[in-house]
């Protein structure tokens, strides 16, 4: 029974405060599996970190006197926070850098506080069952547990800073900012062991107010983030916008960016978009709201044709005009008129010659010698 109640109270403040960061998520909160994932390998750099740190303090001994000055620095800067810090920036990174979910700027806070209380609760749980007990656990729930998700929220703070310089190509920005996510939470925590490790009342009382200092400033910074998230692919200018994604643009984009998309897609910054046929259709936002003009069908008029107007005086172009000829009768000659060419006359008895070519009926027709029909005529 003692050890669940010792294992309960390990755990529970680092459960209670990822579920606070987790809360405050309001647009998209991230899946379950992923904060899982970076608690489980967080917790595992606890591991990392202890070898880490026996080996430095094995070489820190050979070459600087213990209990001074600057073997506390080196102790707490360069291998204490320096082996814990990084190993939660490289399983943040490796875990979600190019994770489709981290598309917001508060993303990257949740993810960094993710690892860190991954590697508290852990570390929590060896403090507790080794080392102390119930005053332990009650102590190290409200120094230990916090700072170390303060350190995360100000390595998530620069970690979403870095993607946003990466998404508008700032290579030169989100190499500084993913140093400031390194070196930040390492200073901060190699302070607070270094105010806790001097021993003077003096360090003590510094360690409160640089304690109280920093957890104003983080919980103030997150609740911040919070109610600012707006996509990464968002430039500061466009806050207002992000409220109506077909609001007209009135900022400008940094130099050789395009414009930025409401809840953009994770972002590909090597790859080439594939083509796409353009739509030659409207979008809705830009149609036009006014009504279409009413149909009026034309109107047919009567044409009355109007005879062109002739002019009396001729025309240069026109054809000449040739006096008509009237056909004029020939005069009556005195010589009788021929005999009508009509159907042969037949032939009478009682004449005294037959006309020409008359040949009575019963007649024997005259034979022709062909031998004569060849002949040639007379010249």
């Amino acid at each position: 029974m003692t050890a669940r109640i010792l294992l309960a109270l390990a755990l529970l403040p680092a459960i209670v405060l990822m579920m606070y960061i987790r809360r405050l998520d309001k647009i998209e909160q991230e899946p379950k599996a992923l904060i899982g994932k970076l608690l489980l390998f967080g917790a595992l750099t606890t591991i990392s970190a202890m070898i880490l740190e026996r080996l430095g303090t094995i070489a820190l001994d050979t070459f600087v006197p213990e209990d001074t000055l600057p073997y506390l620095v080196i102790d707490n800067f360069l291998i204490v926070a320096l082996a814990e810090e990084m190993g939660k920036f490289v399983v943040l990174k490796l875990c979600t850098w190019r994770n489709p979910n981290f598309n917001y700027t508060y993303d990257a806070v949740v993810y960094a506080v993710a690892a860190s209380l991954g590697f508290a609760a852990l570390e929590n749980i060896l403090y507790v069952f080794l080392l102390g007990g119930v005053p332990t656990a009650i102590m190290r729930a409200i120094t230990a547990v916090p700072g170390h998700c303060i350190f995360g929220i100000f390595m998530g703070y620069f970690y979403g800073l870095a993607k946003k310089a990466e998404f508008w190509g700032y290579t030169g920005k989100k190499n500084r900012n993913l140093f400031l996510a390194c070196a930040a939470p390492i200073l901060v925590h190699g302070f607070y062991d270094f105010t806790l490790t001097v021993g003077t009342w003096g360090a003590l009382l510094l360690f409160l107010v640089f304690y109280l200092t920093c957890l104003v400033v983080a919980f103030i910074r997150i609740r911040k983030m919070a109610g600012e998230d707006i996509p990464i692919g968002f430039y500061p200018e466009a806050k207002e916008e992000a409220a109506d994604p077909y609001a007209s643009y009135k900022s400008t984009p940094p130099p050789g960016a395009s414009l930025p998309v409401f809840r953009p897609q994770p972002p590909q910054p090597n790859r080439q978009a594939p083509y796409q046929q353009p739509s030659y259709q409207q979008n809705p936002y830009q149609q036009s709201s006014y009504p279409p003009p009413a149909y009026t069908p034309p109107v047919q008029k009567r044409t009355v044709y109007v005879p062109p107007k002739v002019s009396d005086e001729p025309s240069p172009y026109a054809q000449p005009v040739y006096p008509h000829s009237f056909y004029t009768p020939p005069e009556q000659s005195s010589y009788p008129p021929p005999p009508a060419q009509g159907p042969a006359v037949p032939y009478e008895e009682n004449s005294a010659e037959p006309p020409v070519g008359y040949y009575p009926e019963g007649t024997e027709m005259p034979s022709i010698d062909p031998e004569e029909m060849n002949k040639p005529p007379l010249s």
